[in-house]
Order: structure tokens, then sequence, then C-alpha cells
């Protein structure tokens, strides 16, 4: 094969979402802190993908939300809380 990759039979290909935050291409300072880069006024949130979108949305997305809300429940319902004012 002269061109592209060739990936052998039974390899598993990972794709990394996040390489896409320090791409230089699609951002001015990729490596430059600034949580405002996908702000829609800046014309580049569409290449934000925390947890993907579309047909792409990540499997564990509602898992994550279910170990939040177990989460959540025990701690309201496990600890007692004061003010310290």
């Amino acid at each position: 094969m002269d061109e592209g990759l060739c990936i052998p039979a039974g390899w598993k290909v990972l794709p990394m979402f996040t390489a896409s935050h320090f791409d230089p291409d699609l951002h001015a300072n990729p490596m430059e802190f600034d949580p405002w880069r996908w702000s829609k006024d800046k014309g580049t949130h569409k290449t934000v993908t925390p947890f993907g979108g579309g047909a792409q949305l990540c499997p564990g997305y509602g898992l994550a939300q279910v170990e939040l809300a177990f989460f959540l429940h025990h701690l309201v319902l496990n600890y007692r809380y004061v003010s310290i004012s």
C-alpha cells in the first residue's frame, strides 16, 4: 500500500477526540488555557467534544450522570451541614 495507513486485522483504533483541542489549525493558541475558546461568538464552538454529540455521543455519558446522582444522594443523606459564618 503506497498511501495512507494499513491497520492490521484484529487491531483496535481508539480515536483521541481531545486531541482536536490541541490542534493549531483549529485554535490560535492551543496550549494556552482559554476556557472561552469555545464560546459561540468566536465561531469554533463546534470543535469541542467533551462527551461527543449526535451520533458520536459518549457511551459513558449516561453512566456519569447516574454516578453523580448516587454521589449527591449519599452526600446529602449521610452528612450534616452547619454554617461556619
